[in-house]
C-alpha cells in the first residue's frame, strides 16, 4: 500500500499531468497513427473515434467510469455502428 502512495500525485499541476501521461497510454491504443500509411475500415474509424472520447475524458476529468461511457457513446454514434442494425 505504501507504494502506490507514493506514486500518488500530491499537486494539482502532479494530477493534471497524471490525466494526461494516462490520455496518451489510451491514445497508443488507436488503430491510425499519424505519419503512418494504412487503410482506414469503418470499423477502424469508429474505434479511433471511442478510443479518443476515452482519452480526452480522461485528460480533462480523470473519471475513468464517466470516460468509458463517453467512449460507448462515440461508438455507437458512428455511421458504422448505426448501419449494423
Amino acid at each position: 500500500m505504501k507504494d502506490i502512495e507514493d506514486k500518488t500525485p500530491k499537486s494539482p499541476k502532479a494530477v493534471k499531468q497524471a490525466y494526461h501521461d494516462l490520455a496518451d497510454k489510451i491514445r497508443k491504443a488507436k488503430i491510425h497513427r499519424p505519419g503512418v500509411f494504412s487503410a482506414a475500415t469503418p470499423a477502424s474509424l469508429a474505434w479511433d473515434v471511442s478510443v479518443e472520447a476515452v482519452a480526452k475524458t480522461i485528460e480533462l476529468s480523470g473519471n475513468v467510469a464517466q470516460a468509458i461511457t463517453d467512449g460507448i457513446t462515440a461508438l455507437k454514434d458512428t455511421d458504422w455502428y448505426k448501419g449494423l442494425a
